[in-house]
């Protein structure tokens, strides 16, 4: 799904998904064989459907907001929640924050246009 290169490890991390939305960090051992290891890093229970988008906060600046309040990352998918991800070192209790108020969804009374070809 996604690629992500850490500073701090120095190295590239290969991000994946499963259908039900479980996101695994997978490392990369470019040196000599090549291989994407075994997932470091597992986040589950935020999405119900397949995640389109990850910010790694760790991609941002050091030292600003989402670094004090324990962010780990954002995350977007088809269930239409948005994803915070906290840190392990983070006071809080939820290993993610899910919004579904900054999504808007159309109305279910919309008339479906299809083409038929034939």
């Amino acid at each position: 799904m996604d690629c992500h290169y850490s500073k701090e490890d120095e190295r590239p991390w290969v991000i994946g998904c499963s259908n039900s939305g479980t996101i695994g960090y997978f490392p990369v051992n470019y040196n000599g064989v090549g291989v994407i290891g075994c997932p470091e890093a597992v986040l589950a229970g935020g999405h119900t459907g397949i995640v389109r988008i990850v910010l790694p906060m760790a991609s941002m600046q050091q030292g600003g907001l989402a670094q004090n309040q324990g962010i780990f990352g954002w995350t977007g998918a088809e269930d239409g929640c948005l994803c915070c991800w906290l840190s392990d070192d983070s006071p809080q209790i939820d290993r993610s924050w899910i919004s579904t108020a900054l999504i808007m969804r159309s109305p279910g009374t919309r008339k479906k246009n299809r083409h038929n070809p034939y």
